[in-house]
């Protein structure tokens, strides 16, 4: 604000959004939120942005996080993506985007 109030030229290098760019991604057996009570959900790490909205929707979902469903970290969105697929974990929170629409391509051979 200082510089342009000065008359200096700016420039917006980020803005903000109102929604988590996020997806939840599950195992081809799990159809409705109930059924992830008891199964693992993929973060990328404890305390990250996956980690918070895993935490917001199984709340959301009317569950808690601390019992009903066991949080596990793999590092990022390929080992994500790569843990659900193995069948490591039964859900994950993806980040919506490039990554997401690769693995929409990849999801004929899911499962």
């Amino acid at each position: 604000m200082a510089a342009n109030l000065t008359g200096a030229d700016v420039v917006i290098l980020g803005a903000t959004i109102d929604l988590l760019p996020f997806e939840v991604w599950s195992a081809p057996a799990i159809k409705e939120p109930a059924q992830l009570k008891g199964t693992k959900m993929g973060v990328t790490r404890i305390g990250s942005t996956t980690h918070f909205v895993a935490r917001y929707v199984v709340k959301h979902w009317g569950m808690k996080h601390e019992s009903d469903i066991v949080f596990f970290q793999t590092g990022g969105q390929p080992e994500l993506f790569a843990a659900l697929k193995s069948g490591a974990i039964q859900s994950a929170v993806l980040n919506a985007g490039p990554f997401t629409v690769r693995a929409q391509k990849r999801k004929a051979s899911y499962g």
